[in-house]
């Protein structure tokens, strides 16, 4: 049987049977193609479920190119949600896919399911709603105990995060720590809705001073101007000392948010 016919039987074989793409490219033709994927990616392009798989897998083998693997692959599992499915085992029975490479799609796949999974656990401490919540997050964070952190907080329109908690700054006790730019560049970065900001005060004591008040100004201000609003400033302190622990200027009326 001559090679074309060859190639012809493969197309035409039923689904899992045999495992091997299709050899359409010379070698130069395969080489091209298979920095595709790449350059997509760093263009910011958008990209096919094969294109994407074949970044993961890297390269193809002899007289096949990468996104040729990766088409066997979607060929027999139709979509990502039923390779996610596959074990490393069936999946090194493809021709170019060694343990590696299968371990390597199967850690991309769980990382996948772990991320749907947390996204539905999500529960109302999620909602950035109330100060209290902003004090757990803020207490969860590692600071140093004799200098301020400053955070900002992204969230989108339903108030919950869309984006980490940033410390987007560090200094000691008495420094005013913190300017506009630094707050909504990490705003901007998530294309958040509105933020929240919130500090430390090593002292324990979370009563604002007058630099805070000053800070929070000229970020209501700023959030303003850029329609992203400051929605809270939330000072941390320590809640065996000075009950409870935190003061929300929001929520103290001592400034208009909106």
């Amino acid at each position: 049987m001559n090679e074309s016919k060859v190639r012809e039987n493969v197309r035409e074989a039923a689904t899992f049977n045999p495992r091997k793409p299709n050899a359409t490219r010379a070698l130069k033709d395969d080489i091209a193609e298979s920095q595709k994927p790449r350059e997509k990616m760093l263009a910011g392009l958008p990209m096919t479920d094969a294109e994407l798989l074949a970044i993961i897998l890297g390269s193809g083998f002899q007289n096949h190119n990468v996104l040729s693997v990766a088409h066997a692959l979607l060929k027999d599992y139709d979509n990502l949600a039923m390779l996610a499915k596959a074990g490393i085992h069936d999946l090194k029975k493809y021709d170019g896919i060694g343990e590696v490479k299968a371990i390597q799609i199967a850690a991309v796949m769980e990382i996948a399911r772990r991320v749907k999974a947390s996204q539905h656990d999500a529960t109302d401490l999620s909602l950035m709603t109330h100060p209290e919540v902003v004090l757990a997050k803020v207490l969860g964070y590692k600071m140093s105990i004799d200098s301020e952190s400053f955070f900002v907080l992204p969230l989108d329109k339903k108030c919950r995060l869309c984006g980490p908690m940033t410390e987007v700054t560090r200094g000691t006790l008495d420094s005013s720590l913190v300017h506009p730019r630094e707050v909504f560049k990490v705003a901007l970065k998530w294309s958040a809705a509105s933020v929240i900001v919130a500090h430390n005060h090593p002292s324990g004591d979370p009563t604002p001073s007058k630099e805070d008040l000053d800070v929070t100004r000229r970020l209501i201000e700023a959030g303003r101007v850029l329609s992203v609003p400051l929605t809270d400033h939330v000072v941390v302190g320590d809640d065996e000392l000075f009950p409870p622990g935190f003061h929300s200027i929001r929520r103290s009326g001592v400034l208009a948010f909106d």
